[in-house]
């Protein structure tokens, strides 16, 4: 996995700045201020999520991609705006700054086209248009891929049609994918949670299934009890039954962000001298799109998957035929990667 952020500004300037978990690793490199960095990005994470999240609306992100590019553009700021921008993102005092190569930039197309590639296609267009203009200043693109292979595979010959509830009174049809093998689970009065781990044994996909409502689960939710719901789970035979779906989404954060506390930075108030040399920037527009797909890629629909060593007790159950709360987590970290709902997963995600 990584990341790429950059900067456009009025003179044509591109930063690109690749960031990875080990670089962060070794920015960060005592494990005390590593963890700290991770609750400060899964804490944003969430936060901004909860921003974000419309109801009835499909949703995925990618905070820590947004965080990152935050913590390119704290780089550049100085003064006030330099302590409001780590004030929010809460990020240590003694942030040590860093790296980043500057290139050319034509025009907001390149972007566009650099952003295709980089996707494998996925996301084809992240600055809209009009998105760059004569009067911009400077403006955040940002974008992360993730693709995993599952280490417990889904065989394709036993997905399914089945009806999934998108309201309390109104259920679609859409297939879903099977699966029976032992899995992190925990079950609560109020939640299911179930862990997907992928081949990698790094990466793992967390879905929160509620039992009264994703709204109110949501609502309910902070950094310490997503920690302590994932801190329960245990190991037992599991029969999985999740929809087969895609999502995209895309935002415009300046708004969003500015209610979190960043207002200034996106008003010529904006100190980005450590850019420029010069107070005469402030960020226009910060647009962030993310794509996920889950599907039983990389399946082999072999006879031998299906074999199974009988059981003392029957296995677990978990369908998630309702709307769901779900995340991509990095496991030796414990940070978020993505996190996304599935409210309906036939609606039109385009973003």
């Amino acid at each position: 996995m990584d990341y790429r952020s950059d900067i456009v500004t009025g003179n044509k300037l591109m930063v690109s700045l690749m960031v990875s978990l080990f670089i962060l690793s070794s920015i960060y490199a005592s494990p005390t201020n590593l963890r700290e960095l991770v609750n400060s990005i899964n804490d944003f994470s969430l936060r901004l999520y909860l921003k974000v999240r419309k109801e009835g609306e499909n949703a995925i992100l990618s905070p820590f991609n947004v965080f990152t590019a935050l913590t390119l553009i704290y780089e550049g700021a100085r003064g006030g705006t330099a302590n409001k921008v780590r004030s929010i993102l809460n990020l240590p005092v003694n942030t040590g700054r860093l790296r980043s190569s500057f290139h050319n930039l034509l025009s907001k197309e390149v972007i566009n086209e650099w952003i295709r590639e980089e996707t494998g296609r996925r996301i084809k267009e992240l600055i809209p248009p009009g998105g760059i203009d004569r009067q911009t200043r400077l403006v955040i693109t940002s974008v992360i891929y993730f693709r995993g292979i599952w280490l417990y595979r889904f065989n394709k010959s036993e997905t399914k049609e089945g009806y999934f509830w998108v309201k309390p009174n109104k259920t679609i049809k859409i297939p879903f994918m099977h699966l029976r093998a032992k899995l992190p689970y925990f079950e609560s009065n109020y939640v299911k949670v179930l862990e997907l781990p992928f081949s990698d044994n790094k990466t793992c996909m967390v879905i929160f299934l509620p039992k009264e409502g994703l709204r109110s689960f949501e609502n309910s939710l902070s950094i310490d009890k997503l920690h302590e719901l994932l801190h329960k789970l245990k190991e037992v035979e599991v029969e999985v039954y999740i929809p087969k779906f895609k999502l995209s989404s895309g935002y415009s954060l300046a708004k969003i962000l500015s209610e979190m506390g960043l207002r200034k930075l996106f008003t010529s108030e904006a100190d980005l001298s450590g850019i420029s040399g010069k107070k005469d920037l402030y960020v226009k527009e910060i647009f962030h799109k993310a794509y996920t797909e889950v599907s039983e890629e990389g399946v082999e629909a072999t006879a031998a998957t299906a074999a199974v060593i009988a059981l003392l007790a029957l296995p677990v159950t978990f369908r998630a035929d309702k709307p769901f709360l779900f995340l991509i987590l990095h496991k030796p970290t414990g940070l978020i990667l993505f996190l996304g709902r599935l409210v309906n997963p036939k609606a039109d995600n385009s973003g």
